[in-house]
């Protein structure tokens, strides 16, 4: 899987584009990627951008609570 991670304001979050995620992101998943000590650690994940319509962009926020 490809990422990025970004901080800002006290905050972290992995950015995966969709295509680069691989498998589905289900809840177990994010946890186990957002965990500090089994996963890459973060705060929470942005996938995104996502086409929303119109020429409009989206990106989904999941966080591991």
């Amino acid at each position: 899987m490809h990422f990025a991670k970004y901080h800002g304001l006290g905050n972290d979050y992995l950015v995966i584009e969709p295509d680069a995620a691989g498998s589905p992101l289900t809840p177990a998943r994010v946890r186990r990627l957002c965990h500090r000590n089994y996963g890459v650690g973060a705060d929470g994940i942005l996938l995104g951008p996502e086409p929303a319509g119109d020429g409009a962009l989206a990106v989904r926020i999941f966080n591991p609570d």
